[in-house]
């Protein structure tokens, strides 16, 4: 049995990694909220204000800060870091976010148009984070690999992210906010566990 680790477990891409896949399950909620207003024709804003809350503090504040801060200008101080188009991709998923919380104060303030532009926004943003964080997945990975074969140097790395994260958002952020999606998630459940005792058929 083969155990050597991929490169995406290896430090300091494994933090990066995991909260990869948190995101994606934020994505999956944010697609699964779209799908509801469109069945329901209406939008909860609550619902949608926790998720981008997630969003502009984890996946952009949290994860993408190490990336932009610290793992970005580590590898272009050790030759050429050939981006793959991450940064720019960065500040698209920012102009999104932005248009989605505009949307669901447009919502809350009575337009009844903004519920499509929020789907449209999100659904958008949900395509660009897929298909960023496995661009991430493969070429940040190996290019983070191959500029540093080190172990020592690595670590070093991550503890960078560690002391980082700390700084800025405090202790146990991935904790604090693998929670908030758990909750939502569940949410989400007990919601749906509702629509569907409504739509049974009376005996």
């Amino acid at each position: 049995m083969d155990i050597t680790p991929t490169l995406t477990e290896l430090l300091p891409y494994a933090t990066l990694a995991r909260e990869h896949r948190l995101i994606e399950r934020a994505l999956d909620l944010l697609g699964r909220c779209c799908d509801e207003a469109i069945r329901t024709k209406t939008l909860d804003p609550a619902f949608a204000r926790e998720l981008l809350c997630f969003i502009r503090e984890f996946a952009d504040r949290t994860h993408h800060l190490k990336e932009e801060r610290i793992l970005f200008p580590a590898i272009d101080a050790k030759g050429f870091f050939p981006g793959c188009g991450l940064v720019s991709e960065h500040g698209l998923a920012r102009v999104r976010v932005g248009k989605m919380a505009a949307a669901i104060d447009r919502w809350t303030a009575g337009d009844a148009s903004a519920r499509l532009d929020f789907i449209r926004q999100a659904r958008s943003y949900i395509n660009l984070l897929r298909e960023h964080i496995v661009k991430e997945d493969d070429c940040l990975a190996r290019v983070t690999a191959a500029t540093f074969p080190v172990r020592e140097q690595r670590e070093a790395l991550a503890h960078e992210f560690e002391e980082m994260e700390r700084r800025e958002i405090g202790e146990g952020a991935f904790e604090r906010y693998a929670s908030l999606v758990e909750r939502l998630e569940e949410q989400e459940r007990q919601s749906s566990g509702r629509a569907e005792q409504g739509r049974s058929p009376a005996p």
